[in-house]
């Protein structure tokens, strides 16, 4: 309750007038600011203000002079040495520079020259400026300016930090009573559109009024000055009022919906759902009777209501009797048939639905969408049985994959139990020795299966943190040859690697895609054909890097090749080499965490798999 005062309506009152007031005051510093540090010079004479009020007249008097001809006796009436009623004194010389007029006294001042319809006018200026024409104001607003621009910058500062303040001062009371609880007032209740709409209205008539004006008073006159000062002040009270009920209806709430625009809006929604509805209503009874009548005696209906209706405008259409019957009977007979060829789909549909997928509809006397639709209706076996054939293969994968996974788990197992019965039986040192290795492999064989097994499932699952970050492409694949060299060696395997010349960047994660890159070497090194080259190339693709690998397979790759992709499928189908089929799952599950896309493409003997990953600058 101590700041009630500053929430009180006659402080606002004051603050908001005095923000109004400061406009005019900063418009005038404004002024003499621009002509201080405008290029106004320092003498009147050959400043820009001068220049443009005497160019406005000089134009007049070359006019009248080319339009008298050079008639010095008709010039010297209009203008004469002793003209009270202007400045402007001027001297015009013809082609061969010999003096055609003058009105020049000595004392006057050289202002300009100009040459109009080759002849060359030197404009003077009376000394003193005596006649109060647009020049001698312009002298006159001149000395204020320069007088307003000797301190118009610390004024600026000044009246611009009052000004802030004001204006923040205005939005923080806005709507705010003495008591502090928030209340909008008679603005408030004004729509806030229809609010801008006539503020905005009469700030753009009184922008009309000051054109209007300036074409019958000078600018510089002081009715001039008058005028601009009260309708800057006019249109700081339009803009400083619609600021304080913005701020007072965001307050208080509801800017948008106080708004003529979302009230009509408004209005036109009710009326279309209202609309709506009833159509929907109206279609739902209608749709409802229909299905309740056979096919064929609602098509009889419809004629017969089609007949009555045809017969009642008759007249109107100039029908005869019997052709009217005619085309009656016509009609009814087309729509007849149409509605017997619908029965048979409807026959068709539900002997498909009863499971008869050999059920087919005689299309020899359908014509157009009916035709169309029947035959759809009879390729519909072919779908289902596609569908099957899907189904069974996704029953196939899982019972292989049931029979891969007990293979690869009991190969090692039922290796490990015979072992263990070795050890417990007689045996030399030396067999206790070959017996422990066999067991060590067959347990880390084991342990792997089971490592593989878990990544996997997190890799599908999604539950692997993945850490992505802007990495070098090239850099990352140049580090192959150096930890596979060794390997591909073994294998009898050599390495080409083909890289651009500018890097690539990507955002993945790099100890999830040097495993992707190990899953798919460990591959090569396991099924390429000894003495083969292997390919590894990097290159970019419209906005992806594609890195490729491509081997030559050492058995024959007799399986499609998103097969390869399942989990516990291996190439070699006898399962006589080392691994367990997880490999390739892995390495896409693992490129799909990492925002990229990955496939395999089979060619005779030729595997490549291919890596593609969003490239970033």
């Amino acid at each position: 309750m101590k700041a009630a005062w500053i929430r009180n309506f006659w402080t606002k009152t004051v603050a908001f007038l005095l923000a109004a007031a400061l406009v005019p005051m900063i418009l005038t510093y404004v002024v003499g600011l621009a002509y201080s540090y405008g290029g106004m010079g320092r003498d009147f004479y050959t400043s820009d203000l001068c220049l443009n009020a005497v160019g406005k007249k000089t134009w007049e008097i070359c006019d009248d002079y080319i339009a008298m001809e050079g008639g010095n006796y008709e010039l010297d009436k209009i203008y004469s040495k002793g003209d009270s009623y202007s400045n402007i004194r001027f001297r015009v010389m013809n082609e061969q520079d010999e003096v055609e007029f003058s009105n020049v006294s000595d004392g006057d001042t050289f202002c300009y020259s100009t040459v109009y319809n080759d002849k060359t006018f030197d404009v003077y200026l009376v000394k003193g400026l005596p006649a109060q024409d647009d020049i001698y104001w312009a002298k006159v607003f001149y000395d204020k300016a320069e007088s307003w621009g000797q301190n118009a910058l610390e004024m600026l500062i000044l009246f611009g930090a009052m000004e802030l303040f004001l204006l923040i001062f205005l939005a923080r009371t806005a709507a705010r009573r003495e008591d502090g609880e928030l209340q909008g007032g008679w603005q408030e209740k004004i729509p806030f559109d229809l609010y801008l709409l006539v503020d905005g209205t009469v700030i753009a008539l009184l922008c009309v009024a000051v054109d209007e004006v300036y074409s019958y008073v000078s600018f510089y006159t002081p009715p001039y000055d008058v005028l601009l000062l009260g309708i800057s002040f006019a249109l700081a009270v339009l803009v400083f009022a619609a600021w304080v009920t913005f701020c007072a209806r965001v307050k208080v709430g509801g800017l948008w919906k106080g708004t003529l625009i979302y009230k009509v809006l408004c209005l036109c929604w009710k009326i279309v759902k209202w609309c709506w509805g009833v159509l929907c209503a109206f279609c739902r009874g209608v749709v409802g009777f229909l299905h309740a009548i056979p096919l064929v005696w609602r098509t009889v209906v419809g004629c017969f209501i089609v007949g009555v209706m045809i017969c009642l405008m008759a007249d109107q259409f100039y029908y005869r009797g019997g052709q009217l019957i005619a085309f009656l009977f016509i009609l009814s007979i087309a729509v007849c048939l149409f509605s017997i060829q619908l029965r048979k789909l409807q026959k068709e549909g539900e002997a498909l639905a009863a499971g008869d997928l050999d059920a087919q509809v005689d299309t020899k006397w359908m014509y157009w969408d009916v035709k169309r639709h029947a035959e759809n209706l009879n390729s519909i076996g072919d779908g289902m049985a596609a569908a099957i054939d899907k189904q069974l293969k996704s029953e196939r994968l899982k019972t292989e994959l049931i029979t891969n996974v007990s293979h690869d788990i009991k190969t090692p197992l039922t290796s490990i139990i015979n072992y263990v019965d070795l050890l417990q039986h007689e045996h030399t040192p030396e067999q206790e020795e070959e017996y422990l290795a066999v067991l060590k492999r067959q347990a880390f064989k084991l342990k792997k299966l089971t490592e593989d097994l878990v990544e996997a499932s997190k890799s599908t699952t999604g539950n692997l943190p993945v850490n992505a970050v802007r990495c070098s492409m090239n850099e990352l694949l140049s580090q192959v040859e150096g930890e596979y060299g060794d390997k591909l060696s073994a294998a009898d395997l050599t390495l080409v690697s083909v890289m651009p010349d500018k890097e690539l960047f990507c955002n993945v994660d790099g100890a999830l895609m040097w495993r992707v890159i190990d899953n798919l070497l460990s591959n090569i090194c396991k099924y390429a054909q000894n003495g083969t080259r292997v390919y590894l190339t990097l290159e970019k693709t419209g906005g992806d890097a594609v890195v490729t690998f491509k081997n030559t397979s050492r058995a024959a790759l007799n399986i499609p090749a998103e097969e390869l992709m399942e989990r516990f499928v291996r190439g070699d189908s006898s399962r006589s080499t080392e691994g367990n089929g997880l490999g390739l799952s892995i390495a896409q599950s693992l490129t799909e965490l990492q925002g990229g896309k990955m496939s395999l493409a089979i060619d005779g003997d030729l595997f490549k798999a291919i890596l593609r990953f969003p490239t970033v600058v």
